[in-house]
């Protein structure tokens, strides 16, 4: 993991969206500097930051014509670079780390390294790293990518997304983003809440620190409190999602049965220190420390309880659906479920630049592990003993993702995404 006074990467985490989940681009320029300026926006102005790309492995015909594609594509969008690929000439094999040393001592504090090819249909295949020359780690892993008009055709949005702003913010893990993106960010989160509050389910303003108790009720704790950010002079910790303050709502409560079944849905950040082992996929938005969920949370009655898991997926399902995304719902195994439930579903979109299904919601039936926990219970008649409700949740929409599949399945030939009709009254246009 990195830490927050590391460099300066605020620019070509920039890049990354355009490209969906990973990739990081850079303009090459003029060999006269080793300096690296980077803007978004007018006015808009990154520190210098030195920065080396060594020279494509491979075809060096095909590494040129990935350049200038990368290239003319960051220039349209606003970013200007100048790189000094003389004083760099070292070209380190891809599938092993460079020398930093010799980087360092050239005063390079970023380094990106490339492979181009060609597979046996012809196509065109690219492989990229940005390293962090400082620390000697990889920030972004290795991608693959057929399509050299897929980087034309989503770059002019690049200006408006940032992912990991290092120096000052969080580190490598905490997406920002501004302009178009955080726009389209907040139009998500308002059309998932009014989509699901139209659906019967109640808003709720949650808390994102939760006590312990809190946390043990639905799950998370004792298990997996290596896992969670923890404030230790309160006792507090960061959510991992809205399942524990929407949960605990009527944590230590006994409900009358015409109070159930309770539907509740709200927004929050969410916050997990593990998030996947060391690979690509924790430097994009596959998998990140934060990230922006609309939940969903049911109390019923136990023998109602599984007609309510399939209406609650359905709900998730359907909110995906209405943004025109290509959704798979995937009944998990008895080994692929969390040790608190008793039934999930997975809902998954498909995203084309890494051609892989990506889970964007969860939906899960707890019956009564955590209201024995929490201690929430109902009483069936009037007058008689309390009993465990059972407890239902899934994502209503989980954004970093959805950002992503919005993006690539929707890029049109003259560069432009075209928004779903849903989102449009929210963004105000039609296309981004």
């Amino acid at each position: 993991m990195m830490k927050a006074a590391m460099l300066p990467f605020t620019a070509l985490r920039a890049a990354l969206l355009a490209f969906g989940l990973g990739l990081a681009v850079l303009m090459l320029g003029p060999p006269a500097q080793a300096q690296l300026t980077l803007r978004v926006g007018p006015g808009s102005q990154f520190q210098p930051m030195p920065i080396a790309v060594s020279e494509f492995s491979g075809d060096g015909e095909i590494g040129q014509r990935v350049s200038g594609i990368i290239a003319n594509n960051l220039q349209r969008s606003g970013y200007f670079a100048l790189i000094d690929r003389a004083r760099f000439p070292e070209r380190p094999a891809f599938d092993t780390a460079p020398r930093f040393e010799a980087w360092r001592a050239a005063g390079a504090q970023a380094l990106v390294t490339g492979r181009v090819s060609r597979d046996p249909s012809g196509r065109l295949k690219a492989e990229f790293r940005l390293w962090d020359v400082v620390s000697g780690q990889q920030i972004t892993g290795q991608q693959y990518f057929t399509d050299p008009n897929f980087w034309r055709r989503i770059g002019h949005i690049i200006s408006d997304a940032v992912f990991t702003k290092i120096t000052g913010v969080g580190g490598v893990g905490f997406p920002l983003m501004w302009g178009t993106l955080a726009k389209l960010a907040r139009a998500l989160m308002s059309y998932a809440l009014d989509f699901h509050t139209a659906r019967g389910y109640r808003e709720v303003w949650a808390p994102v620190l939760a006590s312990r108790a809190s946390m043990t009720g639905t799950g998370q704790l004792p298990k997996f409190e290596e896992d969670m950010y923890h404030v230790t002079a309160d006792d507090l910790f960061l959510i991992p999602t809205a399942e524990v303050p929407l949960t605990n709502f009527h944590r230590e409560e006994i409900l009358e049965a015409d109070q159930l079944p309770i539907l509740l849905t709200g927004y929050t950040p969410c916050f997990r220190r593990e998030a996947g082992a060391a690979g690509k996929d924790t430097r994009g938005l596959l998998r990140v420390h934060q990230f922006d969920k609309v939940e969903l949370v049911k109390f019923t009655k136990p023998e109602e309880s599984y007609d309510h898991l399939e209406s609650l997926t359905r709900d998730a399902e359907e909110c995906v659906k209405s943004l025109e995304l290509p959704v798979r719902v995937v009944n998990l195994s008895t080994d692929g479920i969390s040790f608190a439930s008793a039934k999930t579903y997975d809902i998954e979109v498909h995203a084309p630049g890494v051609d892989r299904w990506l889970e964007v919601s969860s939906c899960s039936n707890f019956e009564a592990f955590q209201a024995r926990r929490a201690s929430i219970r109902y009483r069936p008649d009037k007058g008689a003993k309390p009993e465990f409700v059972h407890t239902l949740n899934g994502s209503g929409l989980a954004f970093p993702r959805i950002l992503a599949a919005l993006l690539e399945n929707n890029q049109q030939e003259d560069g432009s995404v075209t928004l779903p009709e849903v989102l449009r009254p929210y963004m105000s246009a039609d296309s981004l």
